[in-house]
């Protein structure tokens, strides 16, 4: 999916803003932290889950990612936690 793409503008786009929007005026910042980073997954996992025909649908990547922001997370996390000491 691109930025510039219809599918992105027309229907990803209003759809997160829309989630976004409705649990923050309900203040579950939890879900919103949850619906930002399914819909990042989703996001990136895009290309990979639609491929065009001919293509074979993989999910592989999406464990690469979800392994990474995992990793991040931790490491941005003990940054935090030493940064208080």
């Amino acid at each position: 999916m691109l930025f510039n793409s219809t599918i992105f503008i027309l229907g990803f786009l209003p759809l997160t803003l829309l989630g976004f929007w409705g649990l923050s005026k309900l203040r579950l910042t939890q879900g919103v932290m949850i619906w930002l980073l399914v819909s990042s997954l989703f996001f990136y996992s895009y290309w990979n889950i639609f491929s065009p025909a001919g293509q074979g649908k993989t999910i592989e990547y999406i464990f690469l990612i979800i392994l990474s922001v995992v990793i991040n997370y931790s490491i941005g996390a003990e940054i935090s936690r030493s940064k208080k000491i």
